[in-house]
Protein backbone atom coordinates (compact mmCIF):
# COMPACT_ATOMS: atom_id res chain seq x y z
CA UNK A 1 0.00 0.00 0.00
CA UNK A 2 1.34 3.53 -0.34
CA UNK A 3 0.01 6.61 0.97
CA UNK A 4 -2.50 9.01 -0.79
CA UNK A 5 -1.11 12.03 0.90
CA UNK A 6 2.00 11.73 -0.86
CA UNK A 7 0.55 11.42 -3.58
CA UNK A 8 -1.54 14.49 -3.16
CA UNK A 9 1.29 16.65 -2.06
CA UNK A 10 3.85 15.75 -5.05
CA UNK A 11 0.78 15.74 -7.88
CA UNK A 12 1.20 16.37 -11.37
CA UNK A 13 0.05 19.94 -12.50
CA UNK A 14 -2.82 19.33 -14.96
CA UNK A 15 -1.00 20.73 -17.98
CA UNK A 16 2.35 21.09 -19.02
CA UNK A 17 4.57 22.37 -22.11
CA UNK A 18 7.53 20.28 -24.10
CA UNK A 19 10.20 22.17 -25.73
CA UNK A 20 8.49 22.71 -28.74
CA UNK A 21 5.75 24.82 -27.22
CA UNK A 22 3.21 21.96 -27.24
CA UNK A 23 1.07 21.69 -24.57
CA UNK A 24 -0.08 18.14 -23.07
CA UNK A 25 -1.77 16.54 -19.40
CA UNK A 26 1.42 15.19 -17.84
CA UNK A 27 -1.43 12.61 -15.94
CA UNK A 28 -1.79 10.75 -18.69
CA UNK A 29 -0.30 7.81 -19.91
CA UNK A 30 0.34 8.57 -22.91
CA UNK A 31 2.19 12.07 -23.94
CA UNK A 32 2.14 13.78 -27.40
CA UNK A 33 5.19 15.32 -27.64
CA UNK A 34 5.04 16.04 -31.41
CA UNK A 35 2.83 16.24 -34.56
CA UNK A 36 2.54 12.02 -34.66
CA UNK A 37 4.86 11.24 -32.14
CA UNK A 38 4.06 10.05 -28.61
CA UNK A 39 5.69 8.92 -25.49
CA UNK A 40 4.10 5.92 -24.26
CA UNK A 41 4.54 5.25 -20.44
CA UNK A 42 1.70 2.61 -19.75
CA UNK A 43 3.98 -0.10 -19.04
CA UNK A 44 5.61 1.94 -15.91
CA UNK A 45 2.35 2.29 -14.57
CA UNK A 46 2.67 -1.86 -14.42
CA UNK A 47 6.48 -2.38 -13.52
CA UNK A 48 6.47 0.28 -10.58
CA UNK A 49 5.05 1.27 -7.69
CA UNK A 50 2.02 4.57 -7.85
CA UNK A 51 5.12 6.52 -5.57
CA UNK A 52 7.88 5.68 -8.20
CA UNK A 53 5.66 5.97 -11.38
CA UNK A 54 4.85 9.47 -9.73
CA UNK A 55 8.25 10.42 -9.24
CA UNK A 56 9.58 9.42 -12.80
CA UNK A 57 6.48 11.59 -14.36
CA UNK A 58 7.50 14.41 -12.58
CA UNK A 59 11.16 13.79 -14.08
CA UNK A 60 9.87 13.37 -17.55
CA UNK A 61 8.10 16.49 -17.18
CA UNK A 62 10.58 18.99 -15.95
CA UNK A 63 13.82 17.05 -18.44
CA UNK A 64 10.46 17.56 -21.54
CA UNK A 65 10.36 21.01 -21.20
CA UNK A 66 13.84 21.89 -22.35
CA UNK A 67 15.18 18.47 -24.03
CA UNK A 68 14.12 16.59 -27.49
CA UNK A 69 11.41 13.94 -27.81
CA UNK A 70 14.34 12.02 -28.97
CA UNK A 71 16.15 12.58 -26.03
CA UNK A 72 13.47 11.46 -23.85
CA UNK A 73 12.88 8.71 -25.38
CA UNK A 74 16.63 7.52 -25.63
CA UNK A 75 16.91 7.84 -21.94
CA UNK A 76 14.00 5.62 -21.33
CA UNK A 77 14.44 2.68 -24.40
CA UNK A 78 18.28 2.79 -23.89
CA UNK A 79 18.62 3.69 -19.99
CA UNK A 80 15.68 3.01 -18.12
CA UNK A 81 13.47 0.24 -19.61
CA UNK A 82 16.86 -2.24 -19.64
CA UNK A 83 17.29 -1.52 -15.92
CA UNK A 84 13.81 -2.52 -14.65
CA UNK A 85 13.79 -5.50 -16.89
CA UNK A 86 16.65 -6.79 -13.99
CA UNK A 87 14.80 -5.48 -11.44
CA UNK A 88 12.27 -7.55 -8.98
CA UNK A 89 8.53 -5.69 -9.99
CA UNK A 90 6.87 -4.00 -9.13
CA UNK A 91 9.75 -1.35 -8.66
CA UNK A 92 9.72 1.08 -5.98
CA UNK A 93 13.31 2.78 -5.79
CA UNK A 94 16.89 1.97 -7.73
CA UNK A 95 19.48 1.10 -5.74
CA UNK A 96 23.44 0.65 -5.93
CA UNK A 97 22.86 -3.52 -6.27
CA UNK A 98 20.46 -2.90 -9.16
CA UNK A 99 22.90 -0.61 -10.92
CA UNK A 100 25.79 -2.77 -10.48
CA UNK A 101 23.81 -6.34 -11.66
CA UNK A 102 23.02 -4.25 -14.37
CA UNK A 103 26.15 -2.57 -15.13
CA UNK A 104 28.13 -5.79 -15.05
CA UNK A 105 25.54 -8.09 -16.64
CA UNK A 106 25.71 -5.46 -20.17
CA UNK A 107 28.18 -6.38 -22.93
CA UNK A 108 30.80 -3.82 -23.76
CA UNK A 109 29.12 -2.98 -26.72
CA UNK A 110 26.40 -1.57 -24.87
CA UNK A 111 27.69 0.06 -21.70
CA UNK A 112 26.76 3.27 -23.26
CA UNK A 113 23.41 2.74 -22.66
CA UNK A 114 24.94 3.78 -18.63
CA UNK A 115 25.37 7.16 -20.39
CA UNK A 116 21.38 7.68 -20.37
CA UNK A 117 20.90 6.82 -16.73
CA UNK A 118 23.97 8.74 -15.68
CA UNK A 119 21.47 11.78 -17.23
CA UNK A 120 18.25 10.14 -16.09
CA UNK A 121 18.64 9.26 -12.71
CA UNK A 122 20.18 12.77 -10.78
CA UNK A 123 17.38 14.14 -12.19
CA UNK A 124 15.20 10.98 -11.09
CA UNK A 125 16.30 12.26 -7.38
CA UNK A 126 16.09 15.68 -7.52
CA UNK A 127 12.58 16.34 -9.13
CA UNK A 128 11.27 12.72 -7.71
CA UNK A 129 9.60 11.79 -4.36
CA UNK A 130 11.80 11.05 -1.87
CA UNK A 131 12.13 7.23 -1.00
CA UNK A 132 10.67 6.45 -4.06
CA UNK A 133 12.98 7.14 -6.66
CA UNK A 134 16.80 6.34 -6.46
CA UNK A 135 18.95 5.63 -3.25
CA UNK A 136 21.77 8.35 -2.82
CA UNK A 137 24.72 5.11 -2.64
CA UNK A 138 23.08 4.95 -5.86
CA UNK A 139 24.14 8.23 -7.16
CA UNK A 140 27.26 7.73 -5.89
CA UNK A 141 28.34 4.77 -7.12
CA UNK A 142 26.96 5.91 -10.47
CA UNK A 143 29.22 8.88 -10.51
CA UNK A 144 32.26 6.40 -10.49
CA UNK A 145 31.65 4.75 -13.79
CA UNK A 146 32.88 5.97 -17.13
CA UNK A 147 30.53 4.12 -20.08
CA UNK A 148 32.55 5.44 -22.97
CA UNK A 149 31.77 5.95 -26.71
CA UNK A 150 29.30 3.25 -27.21
CA UNK A 151 28.40 2.03 -31.09
CA UNK A 152 28.74 5.00 -32.36
CA UNK A 153 32.30 5.26 -32.64
CA UNK A 154 32.64 1.38 -33.07
CA UNK A 155 30.58 1.81 -36.04
CA UNK A 156 32.75 4.56 -37.40
CA UNK A 157 36.05 2.99 -36.20
CA UNK A 158 35.50 -0.14 -38.24
CA UNK A 159 34.18 1.00 -40.99
CA UNK A 160 30.80 -0.87 -40.11
CA UNK A 161 29.25 -2.23 -43.47
CA UNK A 162 25.40 -1.44 -41.90
CA UNK A 163 25.57 1.03 -39.28
CA UNK A 164 29.06 3.16 -40.05
CA UNK A 165 30.51 5.51 -42.71
CA UNK A 166 29.68 4.95 -46.72
CA UNK A 167 32.21 4.10 -49.05
CA UNK A 168 33.19 6.32 -52.28
CA UNK A 169 31.58 3.20 -54.19
CA UNK A 170 28.64 3.11 -52.10
CA UNK A 171 27.83 6.93 -52.26
CA UNK A 172 28.23 7.39 -55.94
CA UNK A 173 26.54 3.87 -56.61
CA UNK A 174 23.65 5.34 -54.56
CA UNK A 175 23.44 8.79 -55.86
CA UNK A 176 23.41 7.38 -59.28
CA UNK A 177 20.55 5.52 -58.40
CA UNK A 178 18.66 8.33 -56.40
CA UNK A 179 19.05 10.78 -60.03
CA UNK A 180 17.92 7.80 -61.86
CA UNK A 181 14.91 7.47 -59.64
CA UNK A 182 14.27 11.11 -59.68
CA UNK A 183 14.15 11.42 -63.39
CA UNK A 184 12.01 8.81 -63.80
CA UNK A 185 9.78 10.10 -61.52
CA UNK A 186 9.87 7.10 -59.28
CA UNK A 187 11.45 9.37 -56.09
CA UNK A 188 9.12 12.60 -55.20
CA UNK A 189 11.11 16.21 -55.71
CA UNK A 190 10.73 16.76 -51.93
CA UNK A 191 12.52 12.78 -51.02
CA UNK A 192 15.09 13.65 -53.40
CA UNK A 193 15.93 17.05 -52.06
CA UNK A 194 15.86 16.07 -48.74
CA UNK A 195 18.44 13.14 -49.32
CA UNK A 196 21.06 15.72 -51.67
CA UNK A 197 20.80 17.76 -48.55
CA UNK A 198 21.44 14.80 -46.12
CA UNK A 199 24.31 13.71 -48.65
CA UNK A 200 25.62 17.29 -48.55
CA UNK A 201 25.81 18.47 -45.14
CA UNK A 202 26.02 15.34 -43.06
CA UNK A 203 23.32 17.21 -41.11
CA UNK A 204 20.84 16.17 -38.33
CA UNK A 205 16.94 14.73 -39.22
CA UNK A 206 16.23 18.22 -36.77
CA UNK A 207 18.16 20.45 -38.74
CA UNK A 208 16.13 19.74 -41.80
CA UNK A 209 12.93 19.08 -39.91
CA UNK A 210 13.20 22.92 -38.58
CA UNK A 211 14.24 24.13 -42.30
CA UNK A 212 12.33 26.94 -43.59
CA UNK A 213 12.23 28.01 -47.21
CA UNK A 214 13.86 31.43 -46.25
CA UNK A 215 16.60 29.45 -45.17
CA UNK A 216 18.00 29.23 -49.11
CA UNK A 217 20.14 32.16 -49.84
CA UNK A 218 20.27 33.05 -53.47
CA UNK A 219 23.39 35.42 -54.31
CA UNK A 220 24.47 36.55 -57.71
CA UNK A 221 28.37 38.17 -58.41
CA UNK A 222 29.94 38.61 -61.84
CA UNK A 223 26.94 36.88 -63.46
CA UNK A 224 27.52 33.79 -61.19
CA UNK A 225 24.23 32.70 -59.16
CA UNK A 226 25.26 31.03 -55.91
CA UNK A 227 23.24 29.27 -52.93
CA UNK A 228 23.74 29.28 -49.47
CA UNK A 229 21.48 27.57 -46.70
CA UNK A 230 21.35 28.84 -43.20
CA UNK A 231 20.83 25.62 -41.32
CA UNK A 232 19.34 26.17 -37.79
CA UNK A 233 21.33 24.66 -34.92
CA UNK A 234 19.26 21.72 -32.98
CA UNK A 235 22.05 21.66 -30.00
CA UNK A 236 22.34 23.25 -26.89
CA UNK A 237 19.30 25.67 -27.34
CA UNK A 238 17.23 24.59 -24.92
CA UNK A 239 13.70 25.47 -25.84
CA UNK A 240 14.22 27.93 -28.23
CA UNK A 241 13.33 27.39 -31.93
CA UNK A 242 15.44 28.56 -34.68
CA UNK A 243 17.45 30.77 -32.06
CA UNK A 244 20.74 30.20 -34.37
CA UNK A 245 22.28 29.10 -37.36
CA UNK A 246 24.99 27.65 -39.22
CA UNK A 247 26.05 28.26 -43.17
CA UNK A 248 26.53 25.77 -45.79
CA UNK A 249 27.32 26.16 -49.43
CA UNK A 250 25.24 24.66 -52.11
CA UNK A 251 26.66 23.36 -55.29
CA UNK A 252 24.56 25.64 -58.17
CA UNK A 253 23.02 22.48 -59.88
CA UNK A 254 21.00 20.89 -56.56
CA UNK A 255 20.86 24.78 -55.47
CA UNK A 256 18.62 25.66 -58.60
CA UNK A 257 17.15 22.44 -57.82
CA UNK A 258 16.28 23.29 -54.45
CA UNK A 259 15.23 26.74 -55.18
CA UNK A 260 12.54 25.60 -58.11
CA UNK A 261 10.99 23.26 -55.29
CA UNK A 262 10.59 25.68 -52.78
CA UNK A 263 8.54 27.82 -55.61
CA UNK A 264 6.29 24.63 -55.78
CA UNK A 265 5.78 24.35 -52.44
CA UNK A 266 4.92 28.29 -51.89
CA UNK A 267 2.51 27.55 -54.46
CA UNK A 268 1.24 24.50 -53.36
CA UNK A 269 0.61 26.04 -49.79
CA UNK A 270 -0.28 29.21 -50.18
CA UNK A 271 -3.43 28.88 -48.83
CA UNK A 272 -1.49 28.71 -45.08
CA UNK A 273 -0.41 32.48 -45.90
CA UNK A 274 3.20 31.68 -44.36
CA UNK A 275 5.15 33.28 -47.15
CA UNK A 276 8.52 32.43 -46.56
CA UNK A 277 8.03 31.05 -43.10
CA UNK A 278 6.35 27.62 -44.70
CA UNK A 279 8.94 25.01 -43.87
CA UNK A 280 10.83 23.67 -46.17
CA UNK A 281 9.55 20.14 -45.86
CA UNK A 282 5.80 20.94 -44.54
CA UNK A 283 3.41 18.92 -42.65
CA UNK A 284 0.12 20.80 -42.72
CA UNK A 285 -1.39 18.89 -40.10
CA UNK A 286 1.15 19.65 -37.51
CA UNK A 287 -0.48 22.02 -35.04
CA UNK A 288 2.79 22.35 -32.50
CA UNK A 289 2.22 25.96 -30.80
CA UNK A 290 6.14 26.71 -32.37
CA UNK A 291 7.14 24.14 -34.83
CA UNK A 292 3.76 25.11 -36.25
CA UNK A 293 3.19 22.78 -40.01
CA UNK A 294 7.18 21.64 -39.33
CA UNK A 295 7.38 17.71 -39.55
CA UNK A 296 9.78 16.44 -37.07
CA UNK A 297 12.91 14.63 -36.68
CA UNK A 298 10.98 11.17 -36.60
CA UNK A 299 9.13 11.82 -39.49
CA UNK A 300 12.45 13.02 -41.69
CA UNK A 301 14.39 10.10 -40.70
CA UNK A 302 10.99 8.17 -42.03
CA UNK A 303 11.24 9.56 -45.30
CA UNK A 304 15.01 9.58 -46.05
CA UNK A 305 15.54 5.82 -45.11
CA UNK A 306 11.88 4.86 -47.12
CA UNK A 307 13.04 6.19 -50.32
CA UNK A 308 16.70 4.58 -49.64
CA UNK A 309 15.18 1.25 -49.24
CA UNK A 310 12.71 2.24 -52.32
CA UNK A 311 15.92 2.53 -54.62
CA UNK A 312 17.49 -0.68 -53.96
CA UNK A 313 20.72 -0.15 -54.24
CA UNK A 314 23.38 -3.27 -53.80
CA UNK A 315 27.08 -3.25 -52.32
CA UNK A 316 29.66 -5.74 -52.09
CA UNK A 317 30.50 -5.38 -48.61
CA UNK A 318 26.95 -7.09 -47.05
CA UNK A 319 25.98 -9.00 -50.61
CA UNK A 320 22.45 -6.85 -50.14
CA UNK A 321 20.82 -4.03 -50.77
CA UNK A 322 21.86 -0.58 -48.35
CA UNK A 323 20.04 0.25 -45.25
CA UNK A 324 21.01 3.79 -45.24
CA UNK A 325 19.68 6.42 -42.76
CA UNK A 326 20.64 10.36 -42.71
CA UNK A 327 23.13 8.85 -39.57
CA UNK A 328 25.36 7.24 -42.07
CA UNK A 329 26.05 10.19 -43.92
CA UNK A 330 27.13 12.31 -41.06
CA UNK A 331 29.53 9.44 -40.00
CA UNK A 332 30.13 9.65 -44.09
CA UNK A 333 30.87 13.12 -44.09
CA UNK A 334 33.11 13.37 -40.93
CA UNK A 335 34.97 9.98 -41.77
CA UNK A 336 35.63 11.53 -45.73
CA UNK A 337 37.03 14.55 -43.91
CA UNK A 338 39.42 13.34 -41.49
CA UNK A 339 40.48 11.28 -44.79
CA UNK A 340 41.42 14.17 -46.69
CA UNK A 341 43.61 15.85 -43.59
CA UNK A 342 40.83 18.34 -41.86
CA UNK A 343 41.92 19.35 -38.01
CA UNK A 344 39.35 17.77 -35.57
CA UNK A 345 38.31 21.75 -35.08
CA UNK A 346 37.19 22.07 -38.66
CA UNK A 347 36.16 18.45 -39.09
CA UNK A 348 33.76 19.47 -35.44
CA UNK A 349 32.61 23.05 -37.43
CA UNK A 350 31.66 21.42 -40.37
CA UNK A 351 29.41 18.81 -37.89
CA UNK A 352 28.08 21.97 -36.40
CA UNK A 353 29.37 20.47 -32.64
CA UNK A 354 30.60 22.60 -30.54
CA UNK A 355 34.17 20.68 -29.13
CA UNK A 356 36.66 18.35 -31.06
CA UNK A 357 35.82 15.56 -28.72
CA UNK A 358 32.63 14.25 -29.93
CA UNK A 359 33.55 13.94 -33.71
CA UNK A 360 36.13 11.53 -33.16
CA UNK A 361 32.96 9.43 -32.35
CA UNK A 362 32.38 9.64 -36.32
CA UNK A 363 35.43 10.34 -37.72
CA UNK A 364 38.02 7.80 -35.70
CA UNK A 365 38.77 5.57 -38.71
CA UNK A 366 41.50 3.31 -37.55
CA UNK A 367 44.77 3.70 -39.89
CA UNK A 368 44.69 -0.47 -41.24
CA UNK A 369 40.81 0.02 -42.55
CA UNK A 370 41.91 3.40 -44.26
CA UNK A 371 44.68 1.83 -45.61
CA UNK A 372 42.71 -0.96 -47.57
CA UNK A 373 39.91 1.16 -48.05
CA UNK A 374 42.45 3.71 -50.37
CA UNK A 375 44.19 1.12 -52.06
CA UNK A 376 41.19 -0.19 -53.21
CA UNK A 377 39.63 2.41 -54.22
CA UNK A 378 42.53 4.14 -56.00
CA UNK A 379 41.43 4.36 -59.68
CA UNK A 380 39.59 6.39 -62.58
CA UNK A 381 36.24 6.69 -62.38
CA UNK A 382 33.61 7.31 -65.03
CA UNK A 383 30.15 8.87 -64.80
CA UNK A 384 28.68 5.61 -65.96
CA UNK A 385 29.93 3.65 -63.22
CA UNK A 386 27.31 3.04 -61.03
CA UNK A 387 24.90 0.17 -59.41
CA UNK A 388 22.63 -1.32 -61.73
CA UNK A 389 19.80 1.08 -62.98
CA UNK A 390 17.96 -1.18 -65.95
CA UNK A 391 15.81 -4.00 -65.39
CA UNK A 392 15.62 -7.68 -66.15
CA UNK A 393 14.12 -9.08 -69.43
CA UNK A 394 10.83 -11.31 -68.97
CA UNK A 395 10.82 -14.46 -70.01
CA UNK A 396 10.66 -14.99 -73.94
CA UNK A 397 11.43 -10.96 -74.47
CA UNK A 398 13.67 -10.40 -77.54
CA UNK A 399 15.75 -7.68 -78.03
CA UNK A 400 16.40 -6.15 -81.70
CA UNK A 401 19.77 -7.95 -83.25
CA UNK A 402 20.85 -4.74 -83.57
CA UNK A 403 20.84 -3.82 -80.00
CA UNK A 404 22.38 -7.02 -78.31
CA UNK A 405 24.60 -7.11 -75.84
CA UNK A 406 27.59 -9.60 -75.96
CA UNK A 407 29.93 -10.51 -73.56
CA UNK A 408 33.78 -9.07 -73.59
CA UNK A 409 35.46 -12.63 -74.57
CA UNK A 410 33.53 -15.30 -75.73
CA UNK A 411 34.06 -18.30 -78.49
CA UNK A 412 32.03 -19.13 -81.68
CA UNK A 413 30.88 -21.82 -79.28
CA UNK A 414 29.88 -20.68 -76.56
CA UNK A 415 26.38 -21.07 -75.47
CA UNK A 416 25.32 -17.53 -74.28
CA UNK A 417 27.41 -15.03 -76.12
CA UNK A 418 24.69 -12.65 -74.65
CA UNK A 419 23.72 -10.75 -71.93
CA UNK A 420 21.15 -8.14 -72.94
CA UNK A 421 20.60 -5.69 -74.83
CA UNK A 422 19.80 -1.53 -75.26
CA UNK A 423 17.33 -0.14 -74.55
CA UNK A 424 17.93 3.15 -76.07
CA UNK A 425 17.63 4.82 -79.63
CA UNK A 426 20.90 4.93 -80.63
CA UNK A 427 23.98 3.62 -79.47
CA UNK A 428 26.20 5.65 -77.14
CA UNK A 429 30.20 5.33 -76.96
CA UNK A 430 30.20 3.08 -73.78
CA UNK A 431 31.78 0.32 -73.67
CA UNK A 432 30.11 -2.72 -73.91
CA UNK A 433 29.24 -4.78 -71.68
CA UNK A 434 30.17 -2.85 -69.23
CA UNK A 435 29.03 0.42 -69.88
CA UNK A 436 25.91 -1.29 -70.11
CA UNK A 437 25.43 -2.83 -66.92
CA UNK A 438 25.15 0.46 -64.70
CA UNK A 439 23.09 2.19 -67.68
CA UNK A 440 19.33 2.63 -66.85
CA UNK A 441 18.53 1.68 -70.95
CA UNK A 442 19.81 -1.71 -70.45
CA UNK A 443 17.54 -4.45 -70.33
CA UNK A 444 19.67 -7.84 -69.29
CA UNK A 445 18.50 -10.75 -69.86
CA UNK A 446 17.18 -14.00 -67.51
CA UNK A 447 19.06 -16.29 -69.67
CA UNK A 448 22.66 -14.13 -70.43
CA UNK A 449 25.99 -15.52 -69.26
CA UNK A 450 26.62 -12.24 -66.54
CA UNK A 451 28.57 -15.17 -64.72
CA UNK A 452 31.03 -15.21 -67.48
CA UNK A 453 30.76 -11.20 -67.49
CA UNK A 454 31.69 -10.47 -64.01
CA UNK A 455 34.91 -12.97 -64.94
CA UNK A 456 35.91 -11.06 -67.58
CA UNK A 457 36.09 -7.80 -65.89
CA UNK A 458 37.45 -9.30 -62.71
CA UNK A 459 40.00 -10.93 -64.89
CA UNK A 460 40.84 -6.93 -66.51
CA UNK A 461 40.88 -5.40 -62.70
CA UNK A 462 43.63 -7.76 -62.33
CA UNK A 463 45.46 -6.57 -64.81
CA UNK A 464 44.39 -2.61 -64.00
CA UNK A 465 46.02 -3.31 -60.45
CA UNK A 466 49.23 -4.42 -61.83
CA UNK A 467 49.21 -2.19 -64.94
CA UNK A 468 48.00 1.62 -64.46
CA UNK A 469 49.28 2.05 -67.54
CA UNK A 470 46.96 -0.26 -69.43
CA UNK A 471 44.18 1.35 -71.80
CA UNK A 472 42.18 -0.16 -69.01
CA UNK A 473 42.59 2.75 -67.28
CA UNK A 474 39.22 4.03 -67.29
CA UNK A 475 37.27 1.13 -66.61
CA UNK A 476 36.09 1.52 -62.98
CA UNK A 477 36.10 -2.44 -62.00
CA UNK A 478 34.95 -2.32 -59.00
CA UNK A 479 31.49 -0.55 -59.94
CA UNK A 480 30.48 -2.63 -62.97
CA UNK A 481 31.27 -5.58 -61.10
CA UNK A 482 28.88 -4.44 -58.15
CA UNK A 483 26.34 -3.79 -61.42
CA UNK A 484 27.09 -7.50 -62.51
CA UNK A 485 26.79 -9.15 -59.25
CA UNK A 486 22.75 -7.02 -58.59
CA UNK A 487 21.87 -8.89 -62.11
CA UNK A 488 23.06 -12.32 -60.90
CA UNK A 489 20.98 -11.64 -57.55
CA UNK A 490 17.69 -10.41 -59.30
CA UNK A 491 17.81 -13.50 -61.64
CA UNK A 492 18.20 -16.14 -59.15
CA UNK A 493 15.37 -14.59 -56.83
CA UNK A 494 13.35 -14.36 -59.76
CA UNK A 495 13.70 -17.41 -60.87
CA UNK A 496 12.27 -18.66 -56.97
CA UNK A 497 9.54 -16.87 -57.45
CA UNK A 498 8.80 -18.28 -60.61
CA UNK A 499 9.99 -21.99 -59.43
CA UNK A 500 12.44 -22.57 -62.32
CA UNK A 501 16.23 -23.21 -62.86
CA UNK A 502 18.30 -21.48 -65.43
CA UNK A 503 18.25 -24.03 -67.87
CA UNK A 504 14.38 -24.55 -67.76
CA UNK A 505 14.35 -20.71 -68.90
CA UNK A 506 16.86 -21.61 -71.60
CA UNK A 507 15.18 -24.59 -73.05
CA UNK A 508 11.85 -22.35 -73.07
CA UNK A 509 13.41 -19.34 -74.85
CA UNK A 510 14.96 -21.92 -77.82
CA UNK A 511 11.91 -23.71 -78.08
CA UNK A 512 10.04 -20.41 -79.07
CA UNK A 513 12.79 -19.34 -81.29
CA UNK A 514 12.25 -22.62 -82.93
CA UNK A 515 8.38 -21.86 -82.69
CA UNK A 516 8.91 -18.25 -84.56
CA UNK A 517 11.92 -19.45 -86.55
CA UNK A 518 14.62 -17.94 -85.55
CA UNK A 519 16.78 -21.08 -83.82
CA UNK A 520 17.28 -24.06 -86.69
Amino acid sequence: MYDENVLRKFALPESAVNNGGLRYDPRDDVWTVSSGSNIHLSRYREDCTPLFFQSLKLTLVTLNRTQQPSSIRTYLTSGLNPLLERMVKPVGEIGQVDLETHWFALPPERKWWFKSLKILCPSLALHGIPGHSITSEALDWLKTIHPGGGELGLAARTWDPIKGPLTPDEVHAFLSALHAGFARAEVSAEDYLLILLFACFGARNANLADLKVCDLKVTQKGGITGYEVNIPRVKHRGWRFRASFYRRNLVPEIGAALEGYIACQMEQHAKLGLGDQLPMFPDPGNTDLIRTYHRDSAQINDHAVRTAKQLAVFTDRTGKDLHINPRRWRYTQATMARAQGLDPSAIAALLDHGDTQTQELYAAVSPEVLADYTRRLAGFREPWAAAFLGRIAEPGEEVEPQKVVFRARFSKDSPEPTVGGCGASRRCAGRRPYACYPCPVFIASMEGDHEGALADVLEERVRFDQDAGDGLRYLTADSVASAIRKVIFLVQEKLKRMGKTLEQIRAERDALRRERGILA
